[in-house]
């Protein structure tokens, strides 16, 4: 289930970059995710972790207007819009949720207390018809990463369109088949997909000197790390479920923080 809820700021217009974990938290509060009602659903679509926070979901925050100054964002336009993204719980949303979000006022961020959005209108987005092969334009980015050792110390290392296609393919089936496995508790054991990066996005941006990743700082349990996302649209061919998996939950990691929100293209 995919929601676009249209916000407009009020108060200050300066807002912080590393917002993520405070909107997460918001949207989580906004959602309910956290409630007995929501558990006790989970618990009836006999949900592995009905008794744990539902954390599969992710989101974008688009702003109309924007200018970066330093450390900070400056909104040139009021008009910002918040996608969210989400599977299993789409009755129990509409049964207990959209209207609640319908009537509250406004989305205060917790460390950015001057800028307050109201919310101007909701809207359930329809789902794309799914198939074996898909393309995808990304609203938020994709973070991929491994975990490999330097001098014995365990670190992240973050993939983009240079590295090898196998590996990010492994490691995007990998993932799906895991969200897969939470949402329905039954196993994919075959399933697969292939990624192929749009080779001419990629050609335009190098032409023109564009970046292609985006390097983000980002606040994950209470402490600051860096982060590489890819920020290239995509194809995806292989097991429709998974490629719905990703559609609802987000590609890749980091989701519930807003990252790898896609949109399918028309037509794929």
């Amino acid at each position: 289930m995919r929601l676009l809820i249209k916000l407009k700021a009020t108060k200050e217009k300066e807002f912080i970059y590393n917002y993520n974990s405070s909107l997460s938290e918001e949207i989580s509060n906004l959602l309910g995710l956290d409630s007995d009602g929501l558990k006790d659903f989970l618990s009836q679509k006999n949900y592995r972790f009905a008794d744990k926070p539902f954390r599969l979901f992710t989101f974008a925050l688009h702003f109309e207007n924007v200018l970066h100054r330093s450390n900070k964002l400056y909104l040139r336009s009021h008009n910002a819009y918040l996608y969210l993204s989400f599977p299993l719980i789409d009755q129990y949303i509409k049964d207990n949720v959209l209207e609640s979000i319908r009537a509250k006022s406004e989305i205060a961020i917790k460390r950015c207390p001057n800028t307050v959005f109201t919310i101007q209108n909701l809207e359930v987005l329809p789902d794309p018809i799914f198939n074996d092969q898909m393309e995808f334009d990304l609203r938020s980015p994709v973070i991929i990463s491994i975990r490999r050792k330097i001098k014995d110390i365990p670190t992240n290392f973050y993939l983009t369109f240079k590295d090898n296609p196998y590996d990010i393919s492994r490691i995007i089936t990998e993932d799906l088949k895991r969200k897969y496995s939470l949402i329905y508790n039954k196993e994919l054991p075959n399933a697969m997909v292939k990624l192929d990066w749009d080779r001419n996005f990629i050609e335009d941006k190098l032409r023109n000197k564009k970046k292609l990743t985006a390097k983000l700082s980002i606040e994950i349990n209470h402490r600051k790390s860096i982060v590489v996302g890819n920020i290239t649209p995509f194809r995806l061919r292989g097991n429709k479920e998974l490629l719905q998996i990703g559609y609802d939950t987000g590609f890749g990691f980091l989701n519930s923080l807003g990252f790898g929100l896609a949109d399918a293209r028309s037509g794929s």
